[in-house]
């Protein structure tokens, strides 16, 4: 491995560290590392190393598959970016339905609810 491989994370690490971060749902780790990536925001790479066999379990039977070989890696750098550039959601009060209300606001609006909005009755 050289020193440049090191920059990079495999698609999977990055999710899981976005995920942590970001304290959100695994889909909207993807979401935001897929946004990213569509812009200017993140580097991807495609790599091609030897396949792997991959095991899973379904319906209680064990099954083998490869991945092909290819893997999508993602600059670390732009990752750590990503997550320090957005705020954390804001601190929630209790209750179930207030902390669903706050996260679709702060999902909508990340930097706060625009000027001229007004809940309607």
């Amino acid at each position: 491995m050289n020193d440049e491989d090191s920059d990079w994370n495999p698609l999977d690490e990055a999710t899981t560290y976005v995920e942590v971060t970001k304290k959100c749902y695994r889909e909207k780790a993807i979401d935001l590392l897929r946004e990213a990536a569509d812009g200017p925001k993140l580097k991807s790479r495609t790599v091609n190393p030897s396949p792997r066999w991959i095991e899973c379990h379904i319906a209680g039977e064990k099954v083998f598959y490869s991945d092909g070989g290819q893997r999508i890696e993602l600059h670390r750098k732009d990752v750590l970016a990503l997550c320090e550039s957005k705020s954390t959601p804001p601190k929630i009060r209790s209750g179930a339905i207030s902390d669903w209300i706050h996260l679709a606001i702060n999902d909508l609006w990340p930097g706060g609810i625009p000027a001229g909005v007004r809940a309607k009755a």
